[in-house]
């Protein structure tokens, strides 16, 4: 199936499956050019075992979205 998404609505379904007490707040995701994404968010992942409190950013290559996505959530 291909499917059709824009960094709003990307951005939007991730907030979506990181509900209200999920680990990431203040989400973005970018889909650029050359296939990269982009996302930031603040992370709290102290509750997951990882000293992780902050603001944190990541850049891949967009090969496989559904490996992407499914780590991201």
């Amino acid at each position: 199936m291909d499917v059709t998404v824009s960094s709003e609505e990307l951005t939007s379904m991730m907030q979506a499956t990181n509900n209200a007490n999920g680990p990431l707040k203040n989400m973005q995701v970018r889909l650029g050019n050359n296939n990269q994404m982009e996302m930031s968010a603040d992370a709290n992942l102290q509750n997951y075992g990882y000293p992780v409190n902050g603001p944190v950013y990541l850049k891949v290559p967009w090969k496989n979205p559904v490996q992407v996505l499914s780590i991201l959530s």
